[in-house]
């Protein structure tokens, strides 16, 4: 049977691309579109493996295969179903659509989803750089993608990149505010435990402001390799009563609407969806200026901006918030109108088929 768009995801974890897709496949379903989702290694228990099932969206298992294998099936499913584009929403698999859209009339299109330079310290050199340049159309959904990195004249040369930022289900999110008035400044961070969240600076941040004689409280939303580094981190510190780790979130509006702004601290990002999140939650967001960050944050206007790492600056610009509560309420609703205006899945999808009429 054939089919309108082929994407190809690396698993159906609980991670943004996952989300983003999940998302947009709802919404190309609902214009009248036919998406198949090819999965590099599929796992039943992973979190969007029934949402997909429950959209009807069809899932291609590669995992039984080897890699070689799975290009060959991938381009056997191209030739067979004739997508019109098939989209990598894994960095590290545009690679793979490039080959199984080689002399066929379905056009490839790669994924980036964060910094090159992320990308390049996560991956092996001969992979990185093939996933750089191949396929030669890519889709980002950040402006800064190649910022830092040391071939990024020849990035833009060679390719043709497209800037789309992520959406989200703006309409779930509320904003209601109920203060505690116990004096207490209840803050949260969401994201999952990698190194380039810097969750650790996060930690020092709680743990400089408490030091400092502030009254607050803090939950992380989240799991990852680093949960018993950064849970020994938190007990070292003497930590345990204002610092919880609150695991994987579904109600992730409820979990930031319990909060007075929300914190992120990443050094890489792409389009960071725990900033958007806060955003359309109608909290103010103190974050480092990763990814596109900077475009949503207006810094003083619906959050504060810092750059990346620098602790100090986290400290300043949070406690300007902890002590000004009439700032908050008036940064909330501006950041949540800017994300009403900017995130809904329509916009989105509009946007991206586009893209894909351009292709």
């Amino acid at each position: 049977m054939a089919v309108d768009f082929l994407y190809l995801l690396g698993d159906l974890g609980d991670g943004g691309q996952e989300r983003d897709l999940y998302f947009f496949a709802r919404s190309l379903k609902k214009k009248g579109y036919t998406p198949v989702i090819a999965v590099w290694d599929l796992d039943k228990n992973d979190k969007y493996y029934p949402l997909f099932t429950e959209l009807g969206i069809e899932l291609i298992d590669l995992t039984q295969y080897t890699k070689l294998q799975r290009i060959m099936q991938l381009r056997a499913i191209v030739k067979a179903r004739k997508p019109k584009v098939f989209n990598s929403f894994t960095f590290h698999l545009n690679f793979p659509v490039f080959l199984a859209c080689l002399f066929t009339a379905t056009k490839s299109l790669g994924g980036i989803k964060n910094r090159l330079e992320l990308y390049r310290r996560d991956s092996s050199l001969p992979l990185f750089l093939v996933s750089c340049f191949t396929p030669r159309h890519q889709l980002s959904n950040n402006a800064r993608c190649a910022e830092g990195f040391s071939l990024a004249w020849l990035f833009k040369l060679w390719n043709k990149t497209y800037v789309l930022r992520n959406s989200m289900d703006v309409d779930v999110f509320t904003t209601e505010y109920y203060p505690k008035n116990d004096g207490v400044i209840r803050t949260v961070s969401v994201g999952r435990m990698f190194s380039e969240k810097r969750i650790d600076l996060i930690i020092q941040l709680i743990h400089t402001l408490h030091e400092k004689g502030y009254k607050i409280q803090h939950r992380h939303a989240g799991k990852g390799p680093l949960a018993d580094q950064l849970k020994q981190m938190v007990v070292e510190r003497g930590m345990e009563s204002y610092f919880e780790f609150a695991g994987t979130q579904t109600a992730i509006n409820q979990f930031i609407k319990e909060s007075d702004f929300l914190i992120h601290a990443s050094d890489y990002e792409g389009c960071p969806n725990a900033v958007m999140e806060g955003m359309a939650s109608g909290r103010p967001v103190l974050s480092t200026d990763c990814g596109d960050v900077s475009f949503l944050i207006e810094d003083g206007v619906n959050g504060f901006v810092t750059p990346v790492g620098d602790l100090n600056a986290l400290v300043e610009k949070a406690i300007v918030l902890i002590n000004d509560e009439a700032m908050r309420l008036r940064m909330g609703p501006i950041g949540r109108q800017k994300a009403a205006t900017m995130f809904p899945h329509d916009v989105f999808t509009d946007k991206n088929l586009e893209i894909y009429q351009q292709l």
